[in-house]
């Protein structure tokens, strides 16, 4: 599935932009694209998963409603949903 990803302006200066399409069906999707396509943004995130920072992120839905830890891998997104880097 072909998604929107928009970025929050908190984190404008991991990214080379503000929207982004990638291909997810669900979040462990955007997270691994995250990762891979972003290394300023994956150094991000290893500095919050060794606890040398105490920010995070979140990811909210089209609706705006927080995609939960335990709905990962459940939560499937349709073509030209948009998802929101917060």
């Amino acid at each position: 599935m072909n998604i929107n990803l928009k970025v929050h302006s908190c984190f404008h200066n991991y990214f080379n932009g503000t929207e982004f399409k990638l291909d997810a069906v669900n979040v462990r999707g955007i997270n691994e694209y995250l990762r891979s396509v972003h290394p300023k943004f994956s150094r991000y995130v290893k500095q919050i998963e060794n606890g040398h920072c105490d920010e995070s992120y979140s990811l909210l839905d089209k609706d705006f409603k927080l995609i939960e830890s335990d709905m990962f891998e459940i939560k499937r997104f349709r073509d030209n949903d948009t998802v929101y880097l917060v």
